[in-house]
């Protein structure tokens, strides 16, 4: 079986369509989607944002199913020019960054061992991926200072708001874990300020998503594309999935994550 988990239903959709015989199963007031993608048995879940919702989720999984491999997929955004939009990010190392405080990212897991040969033949077969860091976030990384600060601590690819969170449970539990992310933003894009105070307890709240609608209609715009976009990376993330899952190389590039200590500045 593979666990794939997300951070909200809209990236979910697009795996969604390509899951046959889905069916909801719920467990601890969350819900799973289980099915089959590419002839393999999976289990699905939005997790809801964030660290601890990510966090809470993975644990709620790993309880009621016994996978080979848990990924931590999604959208993310780029921190290097080379990585484009709808460009494939593979994890090979994941830190953790508190953008609130300024806390220097740390690096807290590495795979052992990533066969990056493993990525190349994914990557020939189904969407062109590039593997490198991921960070994982206390909230969204909304100009392009902030990105580059982030890649000139860690020289990582990409940053997003859960998968540290799925790899710490995936640690505890001794389960093979994956990152795989979809850039949906550039490095050099401006994000709306407001994107960061439109969720609260890992939920969107559309309350508030309704609020900026109203007053401000320039960044309700702004959204809209932002959204577009997400959609857009999340159908190519769906894609390479479904691909690698065909090829049975998600397992494969799979490691259990080692822990590290904290780096040093």
């Amino acid at each position: 079986m593979i666990a794939i988990t997300v951070a909200i239903r809209e990236e979910l959709r697009p795996l969604l369509s390509r899951i046959a015989d889905a069916h909801t199963v719920k467990h601890e007031g969350r819900t799973f989607k289980l099915g089959t993608l590419a002839r393999r048995e999976v289990v699905v879940a939005a997790s809801g944002i964030g660290i601890k919702s990510a966090r809470d989720a993975a644990d709620v999984l790993l309880s009621n199913y016994s996978p080979e491999v848990l990924i931590c997929a999604g959208v993310a955004g780029a921190l290097i020019d080379a990585a484009k939009f709808g460009a494939i990010v593979i994890g090979t190392e994941i830190f953790q960054a508190h953008l609130t405080t300024g806390t220097v990212p740390t690096r807290v897991f590495v795979k052992p061992r990533f066969r990056l040969a493993d990525a190349a033949l994914v990557s020939a077969r189904a969407h062109p991926a590039i593997c490198g860091g991921i960070v994982t976030s206390d909230r969204v990384a909304t100009t392009p200072h902030e990105k580059r600060a982030i890649f000139d601590k860690t020289a990582a690819l990409a940053v997003e708001m859960e998968a540290a969170a799925v790899a710490q449970v995936a640690a505890d539990r001794r389960v093979k874990f994956l990152a795989v992310k979809a850039i949906s933003d550039d490095a050099q894009e401006t994000l709306p300020d407001e994107i960061n105070s439109l969720h609260r307890d890992g939920k969107l709240q559309w309350g508030r998503v309704a609020k900026v609608v109203v007053s401000r209609p320039s960044v309700a715009s702004e959204m809209a594309r932002l959204g577009k976009r997400a959609s857009q990376a999340g159908e190519t993330l769906a894609e390479f999935l479904e691909k690698a899952a065909q090829e049975n190389s998600l397992s494969a590039m799979a490691r259990v994550p080692c822990a590290t200590r904290p780096q040093r500045h």
